[in-house]
């Protein structure tokens, strides 16, 4: 594997007895100001990257329990210690721990490599399909965009991406958030678990103020 090159100028990976070129331009991601995804590995020879929706499940459960409980109590002639207001605030929460839920959902993609059948499985939005770990050549790590933000000072994204043997789809974004510490981590663990080169394309000044 040749030095880091500029940002505009390919990377080319040795492997399987030829030379590939590798894109180091940042792939479009739906940009996150927090870790938009999490890491797991359930089993030796099963790996996931699933989004991060925090306690918003558990939040939407409580509230939606509390709530058909209401109802429940309400329909049954119990006299209710509180005003009626609260029933609609309680499924008015329901629906808004929904939509977190929801939004997260779609807009950050799953993933689930499982080695002993050889197979990568992931979610783009609402498509879901499959394909031979054997098209993953290697996992790359580079920095990504800077986004301005309103509520703060501008961040920059670290991209974890898949190099596939595919020419109509030579990458695939993995993940796309400011956490650097977590995606070098996250990116060795793949690419020891897929067996596969990790090219590293994050600049020195980064790495050291991870």
């Amino acid at each position: 594997m040749t030095p880091d090159p500029p940002n505009d100028m390919p990377l080319f990976l040795s492997t399987r007895g030829r030379r590939v070129a590798v894109d180091t331009m940042p792939l479009p991601a739906t940009p996150a100001t927090f870790r938009s995804v999490r890491v797991s590995q359930p089993q030796p020879d099963r790996f996931t990257i699933t989004p991060n929706t925090g306690f918003a499940p558990w939040l939407l459960l409580g509230t939606a329990l509390v709530a058909a409980a209401n109802l429940l109590l309400h329909g049954l002639g119990w006299a209710l210690p509180w005003p009626p207001e609260v029933a609609l605030i309680l499924w008015l929460l329901c629906l808004f721990f929904a939509f977190v839920v929801g939004e997260r959902m779609l807009r950050v993609s799953s993933f689930s490599f499982d080695r002993s059948a050889g197979q990568m499985r992931c979610r783009v939005r609402l498509s879901r399909h499959g394909r031979p770990l054997d098209d993953i050549l290697a996992v790359q790590m580079l920095e990504g965009t800077v986004y301005s933000s309103d509520e703060g000072p501008d961040y920059t994204q670290y991209q974890l991406n898949l190099v596939l043997d595919d020419a109509d789809m030579p990458r695939i974004n993995v993940s796309n958030h400011p956490d650097l510490a977590w995606t070098q981590e996250c990116g060795r663990r793949l690419a020891d678990f897929l067996d596969v080169p990790l090219l590293e394309q994050v600049p020195d000044g980064a790495k050291n103020r991870s």
